[in-house]
């Protein structure tokens, strides 16, 4: 108590001597001084408190400086062992944790490398997969492009084919014998077919007969016996009927008799056999038949 009173009246003493100062100066210059004046005055109780504790706890005699000396060596050995023992284990504290940061940074670090393995890996793996890809989708469109290209090669080849098919059934039609004529096809209209090669119109009595491709192999027209139709007078009518059933640019090219002739047409190259019949050996005509020439 000596040692601490000594000390509180030593630093408030010249607390109180600095206060004591600046309340001088503020009294020179003619300011307030009730805060310094104060100030002073409690720093000069508290250094009065500790010069009453000096007198009340009086210094200790030598012998009992010397027993405190021994026992503040003693204090300080065993401090210092105690300091040595504490700095031992604060040592060894430091190591074990800078060994363990260190293990923990290596730790770390052993993670970043696998981390940044993993991500090469996987960047590797992308790129592959990109690469793949890029080459399935060019494959893919190169075999769209060569699908396409078949396609339209086909659809050419087929459009080509039908301008042939086109081109052939337009040079048969120029070719074609016309219909409802010899060499040509049935007419269209109301026939009674009596078999397989005999057709009739009977409103009009003409007979059909027909060949090889269902073609016209011969017509008979038939005429009533009650209209007097005469070879000699009515030859000419007879010879428009034959040629109703011929091409029309059919020319008469031979006559074999009275009532037997032969036609040509040079446009179709095809002849025709062309026949009166009277059937009651008289002039009278009941039958004009028009075939192909044999």
């Amino acid at each position: 108590m000596f040692t601490f009173g000594a000390i509180l009246a030593t630093i408030f003493l010249f607390i109180f001597g600095v206060f004591l100062i600046w309340a001088l100066i503020q009294l020179f210059r003619k300011k307030n001084t009730r805060k310094p004046f104060l100030l002073s005055g409690i720093s000069l109780a508290v250094a009065i408190v500790g010069i009453v504790l000096v007198f009340i706890y009086p210094a200790p005699s030598a012998t009992q400086n010397t027993a405190e000396k021994a026992e503040s060596k003693t204090i300080k050995e065993d401090d210092k062992v105690t300091g040595a023992s504490n700095q031992k284990k604060k040592s060894e504290s430091e190591d074990k944790s800078k060994k363990e940061k260190q293990a923990a940074e290596l730790k770390k670090t052993q993670a970043l490398e696998e981390s940044k393995k993993l991500k090469e890996q996987q960047a590797k793996e992308a790129e592959l997969k990109k690469k793949k890809e890029a080459a399935e989708l060019a494959k893919k469109q190169e075999q769209e492009i060569i699908a396409l290209e078949e396609q339209k090669k086909k659809a050419a080849e087929l459009e080509e084919k039908k301008k042939q098919e086109a081109k052939k059934k337009a040079t048969a039609a120029a070719t074609a014998p016309p219909v409802d004529t010899v060499y040509g096809q049935l007419p269209d209209k109301k026939l009674t077919k009596r078999s397989s090669e005999l057709y009739s119109d009977e409103k009009n009595g003409i007979t059909y007969i027909v060949g090889d491709n269902n073609n016209i192999f011969q017509v008979e027209v038939d005429f009533d016996m009650g209209l007097g139709i005469n070879i000699e007078m009515d030859k000419s009518l007879l010879i428009e009927h034959a040629m109703d059933y011929m091409a029309g640019d059919a020319d008469l090219i031979q006559t074999k008799s009275d009532r037997e002739f032969v036609y040509e047409s040079k446009k179709y190259n095809k002849k025709y056999d062309v026949l009166f019949v009277n059937d009651n050996d008289e002039n009278i005509v009941t039958r004009v038949i028009v075939s192909k020439h044999m």
